[in-house]
């Protein structure tokens, strides 16, 4: 089955301006636009599952490739490969040549990676939003957090409690919360601080919902973590280093298999005296229409025996002025009320919440 949006020059260029939102990363902008117009080059990545994002895809079997060891000059535009000696390369059509030659010498190995693999939430700083919609549910009900995360990957983000944060305020104080840990989150707060006391509100119990579950005992899982993260932004290398360190003493609870098949046993396990907790980040954009009202319905029906919180960071909602609005859904008795808690960032840098 062919992927439909590999084909489509549209795409290629919506990636590249997603990329170059706030500098993201110069190198993914210039190659998708570049991409757009060589249909050789998004051939490739035909074979991507339905769902997956062929320019995600394929960017990360690249970057899979290169940490592996393969040689080739392309390596020169990613500064965490450069050798010693070396300067990482300006990024300009000379980088598109790389790149192209680099994909077409080593597509035996990236075509299989971009048929078996999927994207897999990996920024472990969205828990710098995670802690502070958790905060609020937990100051609400007072009660401990049964947090059940639909399409975790591996986890990383159920560790939210383990982690140290720092939120730098706009008048310059920063406000520090969570245990003593090896890995320290920051997050930028613009407007009002978020309600993040210093100690985390206790979790009843945790569990992930993942189709692709990760298997972090593998190299090449942890590897394709990593694959994941763009190029030129070494500090999110260094927070998914940590929070792997910290997962290895620490394995998230992972349930394998469909979310939707599973949240009916996963919400019946939660403890009764624990606040009834659903989140998903950037996962349900992914899905169709008839899943996410399969979802809510279940939420819907759950309610009438317990309340049930949904807390979500998705796409832009229509009315909103944040691309990603934290979303909080309390389902009780049958009925369901919305609240937007605030804007936050994709990756977790900064927090927009709402007096």
């Amino acid at each position: 089955m062919t992927n439909k949006l590999s084909l489509k020059p549209d795409y290629w260029r919506y990636f590249g301006r997603e990329a170059a939102k706030g500098g993201d990363c110069p190198l993914y902008e210039l190659i998708a636009n570049a991409a757009a117009d060589d249909p050789e080059i998004q051939s490739v990545t035909v074979t991507a599952q339905p769902g997956q994002p062929p320019a995600n895809m394929l960017f990360a079997a690249v970057h899979f490739a290169l940490l592996g060891g393969a040689d080739h000059p392309l390596r020169r535009w990613y500064g965490h490969l450069l050798k010693a000696g070396e300067s990482e390369a300006p990024v300009n059509a000379a980088a598109y040549d790389a790149f192209r030659d680099f994909v077409l010498t080593h597509r035996a190995i990236i075509e299989p990676l971009i048929a078996a693999r999927v994207t897999n939430t990996n920024e472990v700083r969205r828990s710098t939003f995670l802690r502070a919609g958790y905060s609020a549910i937990a100051a609400e009900t007072g009660k401990s957090l049964g947090i059940i995360e639909m399409g975790p990957s591996a986890g990383l983000n159920l560790n939210w409690d383990r982690y140290a944060y720092a939120y730098h305020l706009p008048d310059g104080t920063v406000l520090r919360g969570g245990r003593a840990s090896s890995l320290e989150l920051d997050c930028t707060v613009r407007g009002v601080a978020p309600p993040v006391p210093e100690a985390p509100p206790p979790v009843a119990s945790r569990v992930g919902l993942e189709l692709n579950p990760v298997d972090l005992t593998s190299e090449a899982d942890r590897r394709w973590l990593v694959a994941l993260l763009w190029p030129s932004q070494p500090d999110r290398m260094v927070r998914l280093q940590g929070a792997l360190t910290i997962a290895a003493s620490h394995p998230p609870p992972i349930r394998p298999g469909d979310a939707l098949e599973n949240i009916g046993l996963a919400l019946a396990e939660l403890p009764g005296d624990a606040a009834a907790i659903v989140t998903h980040s950037l996962v349900t954009y992914q899905w169709t229409e008839a899943m996410r009202t399969q979802l809510n319905d279940m939420l819907l029906e759950t309610s009438r025996s317990r309340p049930v919180h949904r807390l979500s960071a998705e796409f832009k909602i229509e009315g909103e002025s944040w691309d990603y609005p934290l979303r909080l859904d309390t389902y009780d008795q049958g009925a369901m009320e919305t609240r937007i808690l605030g804007g936050v960032h994709h990756h977790g840098a900064w927090i927009d919440w709402k007096s």
